[in-house]
């Protein structure tokens, strides 16, 4: 097969299609993008939009139990090295790093 055999195929594929069949399927394809952009725009609206006070507190009570959890895992990396157990040690304290960390507003 040459180009020339695969243009000409091409050329009688188009003749065959309908001129409406391929706006339709424009037209699908733009209102399909339109309709995203829409929902995108809403999407970005509503997270703009104040937290209400039930996730507000939901955000505090998870500020508290990650700072609890990080007192814990300090606590434990404390124990872990009176016992000589190093590694535990390390591990614990960097847990409890990552933790701050997060509080902090690092990732």
């Amino acid at each position: 097969m040459d180009s020339r055999w695969i243009e000409a195929q091409r050329r009688e594929m188009e003749k065959l299609i309908s001129p409406e069949l391929i706006k339709s399927r424009d037209l699908a394809r733009q209102s399909y993008f339109d309709h995203m952009e829409k929902e995108m725009a809403d999407h970005v609206s509503r997270s703009i939009e104040p937290l209400s006070g039930k996730k507000q507190s939901t955000l505090v009570e998870l500020r508290k139990s990650i700072e609890k959890l990080a007192q814990k895992y300090k606590h434990d990396a404390h124990a872990s090295n009176l016992f000589g157990d190093q590694d535990k040690a390390r591990i614990y304290n960097r847990f409890a790093n990552q933790l701050e960390d997060l509080l902090k507003g690092g990732a």
